[in-house]
Formats: structure tokens, C-alpha cells, sequence
């Protein structure tokens, strides 16, 4: 995409070219070396990944695609993240706070500073656990990951003399498993709820 942008380049067959290979390229280089391996990842290799999506993006501009069709020429299964959404709501129901604003799902998180306070400031922490989601993934065992996010981001706000009023989470993975998601925010769930 830079480069089309260093170009000048913003017709719709570059830019829709752009989005498949860089796509193909970050999946199949994950999926097939680690992230370790993308310096590993040939041009042929980029090809082949590339070809189903190709296909797909042809055949859009032809047909009626549905929103599933297109999520799921991405690799995402729209029921599987509906699944996975189902049960992280039934575990953090439980940890919302008076000051919570919002739904669950929403494209942001909302929380009310609490009442009585004078020129708050507020303390934010974004933190990761590192490689503890590679012991995680070994053993087997989701959700303490959960517990030391919470608790990395808790620990760096202490630190400055803040307590905590939320937490926001967000989960990256290659492949949706809804039973690890939920394993991990039932950790996270937990956490929150020792720190209230």
C-alpha cells in the first residue's frame, strides 16, 4: 500500500491486488514459518498462497458475495468469532462496574470517570505477556495468560500513584479457537474481579 501511495497509484485493480498479497504474504508466513520465518517466504511461496484469493476477488467484482463469503476468503468464520463472542459475554458479565458504559463487541471501550473527582487524570497501560503465550500454548493452560495481562497493565498504573477503572482487551490469533479465547478471558475476568 505504500508504495501504490509513493506512486500515486490508487486504482481499484492495484489497491485490491495490494490488500490480497500483503494478506496472503502476513498469513501464509505465520501460518507456514512462525514469525520468526517471514524472512524465509519466497515469491512462488507468495503465488500459491495468493491464488484462492485471487479467484475470490475476481469472481467479487462479478457476482453477489455475501459479508460471509468475504470474511471467509480472509480465513475468518464469521459463526466461529459469533461462538466465541456467545461465551466471552457469559464470563465477563460479572466483571462490568457501575462506571461501564457500552456493550460488549462495541468498537470501543466507555467507562465514567467516577463522580466527585476534580481534574482527573487518567492512567493507561497497554501491555503483553510475552512469551508466557508460548508456555500457554505448550501447556496446554489458557487462561493464567489472562491473569498476567490484567495484572501487568494493573501493575504499571500503580506505579503512578493510579487505581484501576477498566481493562480493554483485545485478542490477536490465526486461528479463532473459542474455547482458548474464552479461556483467556476468563483469566483476564478474574483478574478484574480481584481488583475491584
Amino acid at each position: 500500500m505504500a508504495y501504490l501511495a509513493s506512486r500515486d497509484d490508487h486504482a481499484a485493480e492495484s489497491l485490491r491486488r495490494a490488500m490480497v498479497y500483503g494478506a496472503a504474504m502476513g498469513s501464509f508466513a505465520v501460518e507456514k514459518f512462525g514469525v520468526d520465518g517471514f524472512d524465509h517466504v519466497t515469491a512462488a511461496d507468495v503465488h500459491t498462497r495468493c491464488a484462492p484469493s485471487r479467484t475470490w476477488c475476481i469472481s467479487a467484482w462479478r457476482t453477489e458475495v455475501t459479508e460471509s463469503d468475504r470474511y471467509a476468503a480472509a480465513g475468518v468464520s464469521l459463526s466461529t468469532a459469533e461462538e466465541a463472542k456467545r461465551r466471552i459475554g457469559e464470563v465477563v458479565q460479572g466483571t462490568r462496574t457501575p462506571l461501564a458504559l457500552g456493550r460488549l463487541g462495541a468498537f470501543a471501550g466507555m467507562v465514567r470517570v467516577p463522580p466527585g473527582m476534580r481534574r482527573p487524570v487518567l492512567v493507561m497501560s497497554t501491555d503483553g505477556v510475552g512469551t508466557k503465550v508460548l508456555v500457554a500454548l505448550r501447556a496446554g493452560v489458557h487462561d493464567t495468560v489472562g491473569e498476567d495481562l490484567v495484572n501487568h497493565c494493573v501493575n504499571d498504573i500503580l506505579v503512578h500513584g493510579a487505581a484501576p477503572l477498566a481493562f480493554l482487551d483485545y485478542i490477536a490469533t490465526g486461528t479463532l479457537v473459542p474455547e482458548v479465547a474464552t479461556a483467556v478471558v476468563a483469566g483476564i475476568a478474574r483478574a478484574a474481579a480481584h481488583m475491584r
